[in-house]
């Protein structure tokens, strides 16, 4: 998944920002990222601190002239500001976050979504159990 983002280059967090995650959820309480499908681990270890699987130098960061844009690809993990920005199904669980102090992370032009280096798993918020 792809952020769009006014900033060239990341933003260090100043402080934990707190976001929201939509998960994947099995029923051995698995957890694994909605799009490339990426285990990240298993809820009864909460909370869950995780990095991007890509080194920084693997990272597609492409500049769009046009829209003065820049659209953020792999090398981050995706988040949203608010639970009801997320693209919940039935197949998927929401997660509350933190983006922790020092970390790396850009913000979508419209502030509902966030791609960051690392990301803490702290709760769920909302479920479906339908599996």
């Amino acid at each position: 998944m792809c952020l769009s983002s006014k900033w060239i280059f990341p933003r260090k967090a100043k402080e934990d920002i707190v976001v929201y995650k939509e998960v994947y959820c099995d029923k051995e309480d698995n957890i694994y990222s909605p799009y490339m499908f990426t285990k990240i681990g298993n809820i009864k270890n909460l909370p869950i601190s995780f990095k991007a699987k890509y080194l920084d130098i693997e990272e597609r960061i492409e500049w769009i002239l046009f829209r003065n844009l820049n659209s953020i690809g792999a090398g981050y993990i995706h988040s949203y500001s608010s639970p009801f920005s997320t693209h919940y199904s039935r197949h998927t669980c929401i997660y509350k976050c933190i983006i922790p102090k020092g970390t790396k992370y850009h913000k979508s032009i419209d502030d509902t979504q966030y791609c960051s280096k690392k990301l803490i798993i702290i709760e769920k918020i909302l479920t479906n159990e339908i599996y």
